[in-house]
């Protein structure tokens, strides 16, 4: 209910403050809304590094590796460097959905581009590499 209210609300008006739209989009991804957000989000005005951190983390936590990854693209696209948390949420969300190998690829990109590694990030590795019983490569990122 609260959520169709503040719909109507952004619908009705096009020019929404950055951080109304921010708590739609934000309460469409708690639910699981990712249609509502993604929509809500290409209609936004204005887009910064948190506004696309915030749907990298919501695909994350709603199993879709690939739009985790598209908006990855839509960063780079407008002109914004990912950092430690939109790494963290890439392999966060590449790890929830089984998908390891590519998390692997995508922490050495990250190591690479001179990204620091949060204690997030190397929790979700070593969590990784002990489903993949790949002790030395959770040795090496360790170190």
């Amino acid at each position: 209910m609260q959520l169709s209210i503040h719909l109507i609300t952004f619908f009705s008006n096009a020019q929404q403050p950055v951080n109304a739209n921010k708590f739609i989009i934000r309460s469409s991804l708690a639910l699981g809304k990712m249609d509502v957000a993604r929509h809500l989000f290409d209609k936004m005005c204005e887009r910064n590094k948190i506004s696309l951190n915030m749907m990298i983390s919501g695909f994350a936590l709603n199993y879709d590796c690939d739009g985790a990854f598209e908006m990855l693209e839509q960063m780079e696209l407008e002109g914004l460097e990912p950092d430690d948390v939109t790494w963290t949420s890439l392999l966060s969300s590449h790890a929830r959905c089984g998908r390891n190998q590519e998390a692997l690829k995508l922490f050495d990109s990250m190591r690479m581009g001179g990204i620091r590694v949060s204690a997030e990030a190397l929790a979700v590795m070593l969590s990784i590499c002990a489903d993949l019983v790949a002790f030395n490569k959770g040795k090496a990122i360790h170190v």
